[in-house]
C-alpha cells in the first residue's frame, strides 16, 4: 500500500510546473520538491488572508510546513532566493509597521504615568494600552532560524502570522528538542500550535513568557542527509506530531544538470505574479493600519476583514474523504509496532491536501476548492506521505531504542537526576543483560558513577551526560 509510483508532476498548476523544470534543469532539484517548496512560499504570501471551509464550517488555514533534504551544495539557498525575490519589500515595511506600533505604545505608557493626567485620562490610556496590545504583528523570518528569531515569534503576544524560511533547519529541531531550554525536555506543543494558529505559550532560556497569541506560521527548511536520518530515529520526536504536519522530502537530490540551460527561464511567470499581488494585499493592509495607529485606534476588524473565506464544494469533499479512508487501509495493515506512529501521520493527510488545494485555487484565481483542485491537493499529499513513512519503516525503532527512550524518561523525572542500577531493575523491571546493552549503545548519552552515600550502601548510578555537545539533544 506504500508503493507511491512516479511523482505527481501533472498535479500542480501550470503557473508551478513551468517553473519546476526550469528549475531542475538550473540546480538539478527534482521537480517535485521544487514545486512543493513554491507552494510552501505561496502559503507564506498568503498568510491569514485565505481560509478554507467545507460543508460543516470548519475552516482550515493555507499555511504549509515543508522541509526539504539535501547535501551541502545542492543548491537548497539557490532555490530560497530564487522564489524569495518579492519578499524583502514586505519584511522592511513589516519592521516600520512593528516600529510604529511600538512608539505608539510606548507613548501610551508614559502617559499612564504621568502626574498631570486625572484618573478618567489614565483610565482611558489604560484600555487604549490594552487594544493596542492585541493588535497582531506579522513577521516574516528570512534565512534566520536561530533560537533567538524562533523564540521572539513564538513569545510574540500579538503575532499572527510569520513566515520562517532557512537553509539551516536542524536550528528548529533543536528548539522542539530543548537545547536551548533549562530544563533540556522536548517542547513540540508551542509548534504544533502554530501549525493550526491556536493560542501559544512558550517560554526560552533568559525570559519567561506570560502572554499567549494565536500565531500561524508557515515553514520552509532544509537538512542534511545525515541530520534527517538522526531526527527519524527520535522516537519522541516522531510522536510528537511534528512530522505528520510536514511534508517531508528526501528525493537525493540526483542532478542531472550538464551545464547547459536546456530550459529557457519563464518569461510569464504566474507564480511570482500571485506571489506579488499576495504581497501587495498585504502591504495596503498595514499601511492603512499603521496610518490609523497614528490617526486613531484601528478595531482589531481591520486586520481580519481581509480574510476571505474558500468554499469545499461536495465532490471536492468527497476526495478528501477518501484519502481519509485510504489513510485508514494503511492504518490497519502496518504493523503493530508502528501503528501509534502511522495513526498520528495519517491524521493529517486530509488537512494537508485541503491546504495545498486552497493554494492551488488562489494560484488559478478560483474562489471555491473544486474535484480538479481538490485532486491535486490529494495526490501530492498521496505521493509525499507515502514516501515519508516508507523512509520511517527504512529506519526502524527497536525494541532497545524504545527500552533506552523509556530510561530517559525516568532519569528526566527523578527528582535527584540518577538513578541506580539496582533502582531500575528492581522497580522499573529493567533486566542486567537489558542495561549493559543500553550502556553499550548509548554510552555518549549516559554517565554511569559509583555512589557512596553517608548511609546506607554503595550503588552504581546513572544519569543523563549533559555535557554531550550534540546539535541534537537525543
Amino acid at each position: 500500500m506504500l508503493q507511491s509510483g512516479e511523482p505527481p508532476l501533472d498535479s500542480f498548476p501550470k503557473g508551478i510546473r513551468d517553473w519546476t523544470h526550469y528549475l531542475h534543469e538550473r540546480i538539478g532539484i527534482p521537480e517535485i520538491m521544487a514545486g512543493i517548496a513554491m507552494e510552501s512560499v505561496l502559503s507564506g504570501a498568503i498568510g491569514r488572508q485565505f481560509y478554507a471551509v467545507d460543508g460543516n464550517g470548519q475552516e482550515t488555514f493555507l499555511n504549509l510546513w515543508t522541509c526539504l533534504v539535501g547535501e551541502v551544495g545542492a543548491g537548497k539557498t539557490v532555490l530560497f532566493k530564487e522564489l524569495l525575490k518579492e519578499f524583502s519589500v514586505e519584511k522592511k515595511l513589516l519592521k516600520e509597521f512593528a516600529k510604529c506600533l511600538d512608539n505608539e505604545i510606548y507613548d501610551t505608557q508614559i502617559l499612564m504615568g504621568c502626574a498631570n493626567v486625572d484618573a478618567k485620562g489614565k483610565k482611558a490610556a489604560h484600555l487604549k494600552l490594552r487594544n493596542l496590545q492585541k493588535i497582531p504583528r506579522l513577521e516574516l523570518t528570512l534565512f534566520d532560524v536561530t533560537a533567538e528569531a524562533l523564540a521572539a515569534i513564538v513569545g510574540g503576544a500579538a503575532d499572527r502570522f510569520s513566515f520562517c524560511v532557512g537553509s539551516e533547519g536542524e536550528t528548529v529541531f533543536a528548539n522542539i528538542l530543548g537545547r536551548y531550554d533549562r530544563d533540556k525536555k522536548i517542547n513540540a506543543k508551542p509548534y504544533l500550535n502554530m501549525f493550526s494558529g491556536e493560542d501559544t505559550d512558550c517560554g526560552r532560556v533568559g525570559r519567561i513568557l506570560e502572554n499567549e497569541s494565536d500565531c500561524l506560521i508557515s515553514m520552509l527548511i532544509a537538512l542534511k542527509p545525515f541530520e534527517a536520518k538522526e531526527l527519524l530515529q527520535n522516537k519522541q520526536l516522531i510522536s510528537s506530531g511534528m512530522f505528520s504536519r510536514m511534508l517531508f522530502l528526501d528525493a537525493g537530490f540526483l542532478c542531472d544538470f550538464n551545464g547547459n540551460w536546456l530550459t529557457p527561464r519563464p518569461s510569464n511567470s504566474i507564480f511570482h505574479d500571485c506571489v506579488r499581488k499576495l504581497l501587495e494585499n498585504r502591504r495596503k493592509l498595514l499601511q492603512s493600519s499603521a496610518e490609523k495607529i497614528a490617526e486613531s485606534l484601528p478595531s482589531l476588524e481591520d486586520f481580519t476583514k481581509a480574510s476571505t473565506p474558500l468554499l469545499i464544494d461536495e465532490k471536492a469533499e468527497a476526495i478528501f474523504e477518501e484519502l481519509k479512508r485510504e489513510g485508514n487501509a494503511i492504518l490497519k495493515s502496518c504493523i503493530r509496532s508502528l501503528a501509534p506512529i502511522f495513526a498520528g501521520e495519517l491524521a493529517r493527510w486530509r488537512e494537508i491536501a485541503i491546504k495545498i488545494s486552497g493554494i492551488c485555487a488562489i494560484l488559478n484565481a478560483r474562489p471555491t476548492i473544486d474535484k480538479e483542485l481538490a485532486e491535486m491537493g490529494a495526490n501530492q499529499v498521496r505521493w509525499c506521505k507515502k514516501e515519508f513513512l516508507r523512509k520511517i519503516m527504512e529506519n526502524p525503532i527497536t525494541k532497545q531504542d524504545e527500552r533506552f527512550e523509556k530510561l530517559v524518561y525516568l532519569l528526566e523525572n527523578s527528582s535527584t537526576g540518577f538513578l541506580s542500577i539496582s533502582e531500575l531493575k528492581h522497580k522499573h523491571y529493567f533486566r542486567q543483560d537489558e542495561i549493559d546493552e543500553i550502556l553499550r549503545s548509548y554510552g555518549d548519552e549516559l554517565h554511569v558513577e559509583d555512589h557512596k552515600p553517608k548511609i546506607g550502601r554503595p550503588s552504581r548510578i546513572i544519569s543523563l551526560n549533559s555535557a554531550k555537545d550534540s546539535p541534537f539533544p537525543f
